[in-house]
């Protein structure tokens, strides 16, 4: 999930938006892109730019295949890379997918360099590892016996000095009711 940006707005009413990569084989994969306000129903502008074939995740063919793509190199506009955007091409999406996509289908792990703030990364990948071989030997993943641990959205805000980002951010960060948590984060 994307943290909420901070447009000026109570970050309690700023969108909540996430992806999820769902693989298709062992080169493809479906990216599935969403976003609510909590708060409200989306209105159509919303709603068109979020999901229209030619929204910020788009544009899309009638297959929902990026028309922006790696066979023409992101429609890449080298003017307007030279005097506007370093990469020349339109939408963080796109420039995420042409940084992905230039990996190859299948990434060599072991030449990354990864650094400090990889370790999240690190650990993750520790984890899928050990437990993918746990579940060789029948054990089931203990991560599967705990479906609360999922139950967490991510969350932007500002908050004074002395308040620990852990108890300042809580209430935003609990899944489920998202209108109590708003409301306590509001008190």
């Amino acid at each position: 999930m994307i943290p909420p940006t901070m447009d000026g707005s109570d970050s309690r009413t700023a969108p909540i938006s996430g992806h999820a990569w769902v693989p298709i084989d062992d080169e493809n994969t479906w990216t599935w892109s969403f976003g609510l306000r909590h708060h409200r129903p989306l209105t159509d502008e919303e709603r068109d730019l979020a999901g229209g074939r030619d929204g910020s995740w788009g544009p899309i063919d009638e297959n929902y295949g990026p028309i922006m793509n790696r066979d023409n190199e992101y429609l890449m506009d080298r003017e307007k890379q030279r005097t506007q955007n370093f990469t020349g091409i339109d939408g963080v999406p796109n420039q995420d997918a042409a940084v992905q996509e230039s990996m190859g289908p299948i990434t060599d792990r072991t030449r990354e360099l990864l650094g400090r703030s990889d370790s999240a990364v690190v650990a993750w990948r520790k984890m899928i590892i050990e437990s993918a071989k746990a579940l060789q030997d029948g054990v089931e993943p203990p991560m599967v016996l705990l479906p609360e641990a999922y139950n967490v959205r991510s969350a932007t805000l500002l908050l004074d000095r002395e308040v620990a980002w852990e108890d300042g951010a809580a209430p935003l960060m609990q899944g489920g009711d998202i209108s109590r948590a708003v409301t306590e984060a509001a008190e």
